[in-house]
């Protein structure tokens, strides 16, 4: 899969790039905002499309930290 993938500004941020822009293939443009991040092990994300238009979240890891699990 390729999409263009790009940081914008969301929620009328004028300093900062808060969220994840991409354009799929077929030219639809998904939005997901950052919930949070620790800048450099994960982030969440909202993503208000997922669950049948419900919304959920996303969290992505560092794949320098991806087998790291706190128990």
């Amino acid at each position: 899969v390729t999409e263009k993938v790009e940081a914008v500004k969301y929620y009328n941020y004028t300093n900062y790039t808060n969220a994840i822009n991409y354009t799929l293939a077929d030219g639809t443009h998904l939005v997901d905002p950052v919930v949070f991040s620790d800048g450099k092990i994960c982030d969440i994300f909202y993503a208000p499309y997922a669950d049948n238009g419900n919304g959920g979240y996303e969290l992505w890891v560092n794949s320098d930290h991806i087998n790291q699990i706190p128990s």
